[in-house]
């Protein structure tokens, strides 16, 4: 059976079904585009490398600033703890026993601990102990202030 598709397609018989193979050259693509999509993607793979290139380098930080406030947090509550027990312990001592027992045997060899005593005098009351603790780990700065 010959008709006018044979002319474009080369068809194998096989019994009475006809398949038909094309000879067509508008199939796959040509070498230029294969070579400009390879072009443009390694163009536009170099453009997404600069720009994510420094927010990767840069997520490493955010991931020790946060190291760091935990840090920060943990000897925070740590003092904190400290005080509850040693208001429960001995409710009668003064707030400058517990800087000179808790807060200046303190070691943590990452943060640096500043603790400061003073004496507020609040008029017909007496004076208020004030206990101002600020713990620093670089940039990142916490203050805890203790009263009796």
């Amino acid at each position: 059976m010959k008709t006018a598709y044979t002319k474009y397609f080369k068809h194998l018989c096989c019994g009475n079904n006809i398949i038909f193979f094309s000879e067509s050259l508008d199939e796959g693509f040509t070498l230029v585009e294969v070579i400009t999509t390879i072009v443009m993607a390694g163009i536009l793979g170099t453009v997404m490398m600069q720009f994510m290139g420094t927010n990767i380098s840069r997520s490493s930080r955010s991931v020790v600033s946060v190291q760091n406030g935990y840090q920060l947090r943990e000897a925070m509550e740590e003092i904190n703890r400290d005080y509850r027990g040693w208001l429960e312990n001995s409710p009668d001592s003064a707030l400058s026993d517990f800087k000179t027992r808790y807060i200046d045997t303190f070691t943590n060899p990452d943060i640096s601990l500043e603790a400061t005593y003073t004496d507020v005098d609040s008029g017909k009351d007496g004076d208020i102990d004030i206990l101002k603790v600020v713990i620093s780990d670089s940039p990142q700065t916490m203050m805890m202030l203790f009263t009796k």
